[in-house]
């Protein structure tokens, strides 16, 4: 390990156990908490994008032994979760984050701080999930409402139907179950597990009343008397 390297672990472990009180990403229901323990630091490294030196807000990610440091008041200014939080802690607080994907961080802060104003970064829809799922959790409204916007021509029905059970978007309950209602394959058996089950069992009655519906329109068309059964109408053809 070079001196550089020690110097700059040094001084993260130091910023991040100055405070005795510090946050701590857990299971609740807004993701936070609260603990006294200090977090051990060694071996966490800078993030090489989202370490601004004069942060003010330091996330720590032991399962990818990343350190992070953003600015508390552009997380307060657009959460009200944050802003609660932070004015509890005050202007600098140290952030574990136990049970969040570094994917999901890393495309989040993305948008926070986009490399450029004039050329948007290249997203994919998993990005935009995401950015979603953070944006839910940690109540960040505009950046939540500019995920679903661009989700909503970028995801498949299944996935839609998904989101929008997970992070509550119900103007695509209805939409997304439409498209899966007109599509010619039915669900497979993934998309059906992925699925609550009261979404499949309406998709799988609405396709065969649809399928119905057609039969019997053929019968008629086929036997305008009605004298014969569907059965024989479909051996003759």
């Amino acid at each position: 390990m070079s001196l550089e390297h020690l110097d700059e672990l040094s001084d993260a472990i130091s910023e991040v156990t100055a405070s005795t009180e510090y946050l701590v990403v857990a299971d609740g229901k807004d993701g936070l908490s609260r603990s006294s323990t200090p977090t051990v630091l060694n071996a966490c490294a800078r993030h090489e994008r989202f370490y601004l030196d004069d942060g003010s807000l330091t996330f720590i990610m032991p399962q990818s032994a990343l350190v992070y440091r953003v600015h508390g008041s552009l997380f307060a200014a657009h959460s009200p979760l944050w802003k609660a939080k932070i004015d509890d802690q005050g202007i600098y607080a140290q952030v574990e984050l136990k049970n969040i994907d570094t994917r999901d961080l890393n495309a989040f802060l993305s948008v926070l701080y986009p490399r450029s104003h004039y050329a948007p970064e290249e997203r994919t829809t998993a990005d935009w999930i995401s950015i979603l799922r953070m944006a839910h959790q940690w109540e960040f409204p505009d950046i939540r409402s500019l995920a679903i916007e661009k989700l909503r021509d970028l995801a498949p029905p299944v996935e839609r139907l998904v989101l929008a059970r997970d992070f509550n978007i119900p103007t695509w309950v209805e939409t997304a179950r439409s498209e899966l209602y007109a599509r010619e394959e039915p669900l497979s058996t993934p998309e059906a597990k992925r699925l609550d089950m009261a979404d499949v069992v309406k998709i799988f009655t609405t396709r065969e009343a649809a399928l119905a519906a057609k039969v019997e329109t053929l019968r008629k068309a086929l036997d305008p008397r009605g004298e014969r059964s569907v059965r024989d109408l479909f051996d003759d053809n």
